[in-house]
């Protein structure tokens, strides 16, 4: 298996839980047989052969984490990797968000390369690195009681996550793989969400906001009109979602449709109001916060709670800011 068992005793007995939900969720994903007569779980038909992680104090007040993933394309078509598609946290810390994440590159066989594509059938390795604050570099190199760090790869409807322990000024290889899971929400009017992923936003007024990302999908052979109807009384955009954080209702902003910028990240690109039959459309929602929210985003967090509605359905999901993981309740 690549799933390495880490020489840590905590990872000793998670990595045995772990390695048996693997094994038990492969109708998730694909695999081909591996020694001893397993397989290898898929992540929408990404297999993650091995997995390293590196970080270091470059000086100049510059600290960076790498993690790198061995990753084999066994779909038909090309697989291209944004920054939506990582979910990293150092120790109490999630990171990747607007003002950590520092790129995603491709080793190319002789150096590392900005291109993020893999082809169908290509086995490759795919580098994302992100800033880090002191305290959390600290907290992932020290000799007792080390905090772990993870990595969650979502990708065509999946994810997982590996957890692994920083190395002093070399690569660490040792890793447990989690389970495999779906990201995909109940269809709501034959609409279907999944792939939720939030991020960070801080303009120079300065103003604070919470952009949250997801793929929308409409399986219906007729167009889908997703309406903005105008603004409420308390200010809040009347369309297809509500939104709630820490379980106070808040204003959110308009329906948008995205596309990636040259860095891999997201970048609106107009107002979204209709979905055609069977398009999937990249799509951002959000709300405004405070600073002290905004200050708590990664480290204590705040839970949001997103409801999207089509015609007499409807569908919840929930996710945490620090852990970048939303579930649908």
């Amino acid at each position: 298996m690549s799933c390495k068992i880490s020489r840590r005793s905590f990872l000793k007995v998670s990595g045995c839980l772990m390695l048996g939900s693997a094994v038990s969720g492969l109708l998730c994903g694909a695999g081909d047989p591996a020694e001893g007569g397993a397989a290898v779980p898929t992540v929408g038909g990404l297999r993650v052969n091995y997995v390293r992680a590196f970080a270091k104090d470059y000086g100049n007040n510059f600290r960076q984490m790498e993690i790198h993933l061995n990753i084999e394309n066994t779909n038909s078509s090309a697989a291209y990797f944004n920054q939506e598609n990582f979910v990293p946290t150092l120790g109490n810390s999630r990171y990747g968000g607007e003002f950590t994440f520092t790129g995603l590159s491709k080793w190319n066989g002789s150096r590392y390369v900005q291109d993020v594509q893999l082809k169908a059938g290509e086995t490759q390795t795919i580098s994302y690195s992100c800033k880090l604050q002191p305290e959390d570099l600290s907290a992932g190199l020290r000799t007792v009681d080390p905090a772990p760090w993870n990595l969650t790869l979502l990708y065509g409807g999946q994810r997982q996550t590996f957890t692994g322990y920083l190395l002093p000024d070399h690569y660490s290889t040792e890793y447990t793989a989690g389970p495999v899971e779906s990201t995909v929400l109940p269809s709501v009017g034959g609409i279907v969400l999944s792939g939720f992923w939030s991020s960070d936003f801080l303009t120079q007024i300065p103003s604070y906001s919470l952009p949250i990302y997801f793929t929308m999908q409409n399986s219906n052979d007729t167009a889908a009109q997703l309406p903005f109807r105008g603004v409420a009384e308390n200010g809040d955009v009347l369309d297809n979602f509500t939104i709630r954080m820490d379980g106070q209702p808040r204003n959110h902003y308009r329906l948008y449709a995205c596309t990636h910028t040259s860095r891999f990240t997201p970048e609106e690109k107009g107002h979204l109001e209709t979905l055609q039959p069977q398009e999937i459309c990249f799509a951002e929602t959000g709300i405004s916060l405070t600073k002290d929210e905004y200050s708590t985003l990664y480290t204590t967090g705040h839970t949001l709670e997103i409801t999207f509605s089509y015609g007499d359905e409807s569908v919840t999901v929930r996710g945490n800011t620090r852990t970048g993981i939303f579930e649908a309740i």
